[in-house]
C-alpha cells in the first residue's frame, strides 16, 4: 500500500474573506444576467429623486 503526505487545506481565495451571502451571488447563474440590468436599462433604475426626503437608517 503507498503512503501518500495529505496537503494542507487551502481554502479558496474569493472564499477568505467573502460573506455566505456574496458567494451565493458568486455562484447564481442569473447574477451577471441582473447586474447587466442597470446597465442596459438605466431608466428602471431607482433615484434619490424616487424618495424624497428618505436618509439612510431611517434618521431625519
Amino acid at each position: 500500500m503507498a503512503m501518500t503526505t495529505p496537503r494542507p487545506a487551502v481554502e479558496a481565495p474569493a472564499a477568505k474573506c467573502t460573506p455566505a451571502c456574496e458567494m451565493d451571488h458568486m455562484l447564481d447563474p442569473a447574477d451577471a444576467a441582473f447586474a447587466r440590468l442597470a446597465v442596459e436599462h438605466p431608466e428602471c433604475c431607482s433615484t434619490a429623486a424616487d424618495y424624497p426626503g428618505w436618509t439612510c437608517g431611517g434618521a431625519s
